[in-house]
């Protein structure tokens, strides 16, 4: 965490920038003082790209519970839910990310 983000700042409408700090010479944006859960976010924070982008992951989005996110898993024949990590952004000042791990068909 830089001591130059605003954990009380919420994420940028749409794909704006908003808050954001510089990680290995990349822009990450920031939600409430952690990355977004866009590619411009997460994504780049750990240094991963989607498939499409010449990376080694497909990124996508998704909802559970009306609560979006992205989905990251390894470019290969996974199945939603069998090998992925979900992350989403804090929706509120004080709130920490949601992150959830399924391995068990990797």
């Amino acid at each position: 965490m830089s001591s130059q983000c605003d954990e009380t700042a919420p994420a940028a409408a749409g794909n704006g920038l908003g808050n954001s700090i510089l990680v290995q010479d990349k822009l990450v944006t920031l939600a409430y003082g952690y990355p977004r859960h866009t590619e411009a976010g997460i994504a780049r924070a750990i240094n991963i790209a989607d498939i499409s982008d010449g990376g080694e992951f497909r990124i996508t989005s998704y909802t559970l519970a009306s609560r979006p996110g992205l989905r990251i898993r390894p470019n290969g024949d996974y199945g939603t839910n069998e090998c992925e990590v979900r992350y989403s952004q804090p929706q509120s000042a004080g709130d920490t990310p949601l992150i959830e791990i399924d391995t068990s068909q990797c």
